[in-house]
């Protein structure tokens, strides 16, 4: 299973997370109009967005529903189209970042 997060601030952001049974958090770098990529066990990606969820992480399917966007989305099995993104002006006027490809991070199984 494969975990995309986008951050949509224009701001870089740590995004650190901790896998169940894991003894080391993982901290990964975002930054603006950029994702990361997850992958893992369907149990470490759901705990992933679990840990998150509390502090703004949403289902890109739900960002227009959602009055306090934060910044950072989710998608799980298929990558997040930044462009679309930044046409949709979900992100602020002042972002100048390129739209790269996502960074890859691969947990142990």
């Amino acid at each position: 299973m494969t975990l995309f997060i986008a951050n949509c601030s224009p701001l870089t952001r740590v995004f650190t997370y901790r896998l169940p049974g894991a003894v080391n958090a993982t901290s990964l770098r975002i930054p603006p109009c950029d994702q990361i990529v997850i992958e893992g066990l369907p149990g470490d990606i759901a705990s992933v967005i679990k840990q998150h969820s509390m502090y703004g992480l949403v289902d890109i399917k739900t960002i227009s529903s959602t009055e306090k966007f934060a910044g950072l989305c989710y998608s799980i099995d298929k990558e997040i189209d930044m462009a679309s993104m930044i046409k949709s002006e979900e992100l602020p006027a002042e972002t100048d970042a390129e739209v790269k490809s996502p960074a890859k991070a691969k947990v142990k199984e």
